[in-house]
């Protein structure tokens, strides 16, 4: 199931595991707010642009 345009990350994620349930391999590179995957907390708003397989 695709997320919308901003995820609220929860508790225990990480940006790994939402990649992975977005489809997003881009997280880091389209959110310049986030500089390592160590300033990931619950409640931080990220952007997600899902790859579109066709």
């Amino acid at each position: 199931m695709p997320c919308d345009e901003f995820y609220v990350v929860g508790e225990g994620e990480t940006l790994q595991s939402i990649m992975d349930k977005c489809g997003d391999p881009f997280i880091v590179e389209n959110n310049p707010h986030i500089h390592d995957s160590d300033e990931v907390f619950p409640g931080l708003v990220i952007k997600v642009v899902p790859l579109n397989d066709g």
